[in-house]
């Protein structure tokens, strides 16, 4: 009997969790349930993350977000006048710097619907993540021009704009469920202004490192 509710205790834990594989270096990612970092055990810790960052565009503006556990880099963070990330939103993309591997399991149990529609987005480039934490077909998301995920250390690329290839940057078919990507729209769904063109939004990681 013992065994069995081990074995039911294991299932239940599985359907409910969420394993993200950290690499040491930089981690491009998505959470599906919303968070609050400064409270989160993993990624609040200095011996696993170095530093985290995010992408806010919106009707209020274009800026990045920083957070991390090591005070020097903490400090750093507000000398540059970067916005503090306090809580991570289930559909934004996520750079994270992992001082080592490790594991992130994290409960879905509160799972929330995704704070933005999946029909509202913004003009230019927007970081963002699966909301539902299901792959996501690139060629279904709307009036996207461009798609990148950066993955093991490579780009990935999916365009829409009559690109046919770009050096270096590998072929994109599937988003992953837990994988962050950078889309460019050329019109906010929400306002009906255009964006910035070219690919000049995606930042290098060697540019994202403060240290």
């Amino acid at each position: 009997m013992k065994k069995l509710f081990l074995i039911l205790f294991i299932l239940i834990s599985t359907l409910f969790s969420q394993t993200i594989i950290f690499q040491s270096g930089w981690n491009f990612v998505g959470f599906k349930s919303n968070l609050t970092i400064t409270q989160d055990a993993t990624l609040n810790n200095a011996n696993n993350v170095q530093i985290s960052w995010t992408y806010t565009n919106n009707n209020t503006g274009k800026r990045w977000n920083a957070f991390s556990p090591d005070t020097e880099v903490a400090t750093k963070i507000n000398q540059f006048q970067y916005n503090t990330i306090e809580r991570i939103e289930n559909y934004e993309g996520v750079w994270i710097y992992a001082k080592k591997a490790f594991e992130y399991s994290q409960s879905t149990e509160t799972l929330e619907s995704p704070s933005i529609p999946g029909s509202e987005y913004y003009a230019g480039w927007n970081l963002l993540s699966s909301p539902t934490g299901e792959a996501i077909d690139p060629s279904t998301l709307t009036n996207a021009s461009r798609v990148f995920v950066y993955r093991d250390g490579q780009w990935f690329g999916h365009f829409n704009d009559g690109t046919t290839s770009i050096d270096g940057v590998g072929i994109l078919t599937t988003i992953g469920a837990t994988e962050a990507y950078w889309v460019y729209h050329g019109v906010s769904s929400a306002t009906g202004t255009t964006g910035e063109s070219g690919t000049s939004a995606i930042i290098s990681t060697e540019k994202l490192a403060v240290g």
